[in-house]
C-alpha cells in the first residue's frame, strides 16, 4: 500500500461513510480530533443541502465541507453555500414538485429516490437543460454536467491550498466513485457498493463510521512510526 505519512488531509463522504443515519458517534467524532489535532484537515464531501448538513458543520471538525455532491462549497464560521455552478432547481421543482415526494431541492442539485427516476429524467429533458442524472444507492440526483464530488473537492482543496496527492479520500456509494479517483489514495468503507470498491485502492475490513476510525488510526501510526524514526536517527547522530 502507498506510505500513509505523505497525507495530509482526508475528505470523507457523510451517511453511510462517516455517519449512520445523519448522525456521527461520539467515538468517530474522537477520531476526528485526534486527527486534527495532529495536523490533519478534514473535508466533508456529501450529497446533502445545506439545512441537512449543518448539524455537522456546528461540531467544528471540519474544515470545508462540500455539499449537493460537488454543486456547493461551505466555509467556517458562518457555513454559507457557496454555488459552484449555475444551476436550474427552481424551474425543476416547478415540474416536480405536484407529482413526486420526496423531493430535495438545493441550489444546484435536485434529488429524489430511484422509484421516480423517469420524472427526474423527463423534467431535465423538458426543460433542456445540460443536468445529468447520477444514482447513490436508494437515491437519484440530477446536477449540471461536470459537477461531481470530484468537482467540488478540486474547489475545497484550492481553497485550503492542499494537492490531491496528499489527500485520503473515503467513501461508500457509486458517487463518490468521482472523489475516489481524484484523491492519492482512495478507500471504500467494507459496506460500500461495487462501484465504490471496484474503484478504492483500499477496502476497510469495518463498515461504515469503523471504517474511517480505522483508516485514520492507520494513518496516525504510520506518522508516530515516521516521527519515532526520525527521533532515533536524530539521537544516534547527537
Amino acid at each position: 500500500m502507498t506510505r500513509l505519512k505523505r497525507f495530509f488531509a482526508i475528505a470523507c463522504d457523510a451517511d453511510g461513510t462517516l455517519t449512520w443515519r445523519h448522525r456521527l458517534a461520539l467515538r468517530t467524532a474522537g477520531a476526528l480530533v485526534r486527527w486534527r489535532e495532529a495536523g490533519g484537515k478534514v473535508i466533508l464531501v456529501t450529497g446533502e443541502i445545506r439545512d441537512d448538513l449543518l448539524h455537522l458543520a456546528r461540531t467544528g471538525l471540519f474544515d470545508r465541507i462540500v455539499g449537493e455532491n460537488g454543486g456547493t462549497l461551505l466555509r467556517p464560521p458562518a457555513w454559507t453555500a457557496q454555488a459552484l455552478s449555475e444551476g436550474a432547481t427552481a424551474e425543476l421543482a416547478r415540474l416536480l414538485r405536484p407529482r413526486v415526494s420526496p423531493l430535495v431541492v438545493g441550489q444546484v442539485l435536485v434529488g429524489t429516490q430511484r422509484p421516480h427516476e423517469s420524472e427526474l429524467r423527463s423534467a431535465v429533458r423538458t426543460l433542456k437543460l445540460d443536468y445529468r442524472v447520477l444514482f447513490n444507492r436508494k437515491n437519484v440526483m440530477a446536477l449540471p454536467a461536470g459537477v461531481s464530488k470530484a468537482y467540488g473537492l478540486s474547489a475545497a482543496l484550492d481553497d485550503l491550498g492542499v494537492p490531491p496527492a496528499r489527500v485520503v479520500g473515503i467513501g461508500d456509494g457509486e458517487n463518490d466513485v468521482p472523489m475516489l479517483r481524484a484523491c492519492g489514495l482512495g478507500v471504500a468503507v467494507a459496506n460500500a457498493t461495487h462501484q465504490a470498491k471496484s474503484a478504492a485502492d483500499w477496502v476497510t475490513r469495518r463498515r461504515g463510521p469503523d471504517g474511517v476510525m480505522e483508516v485514520i488510526r492507520r494513518l496516525l501510526d504510520e506518522r508516530d512510526a515516521a516521527k519515532k524514526g526520525l527521533d532515533s536517527r536524530l539521537i544516534s547522530i547527537l
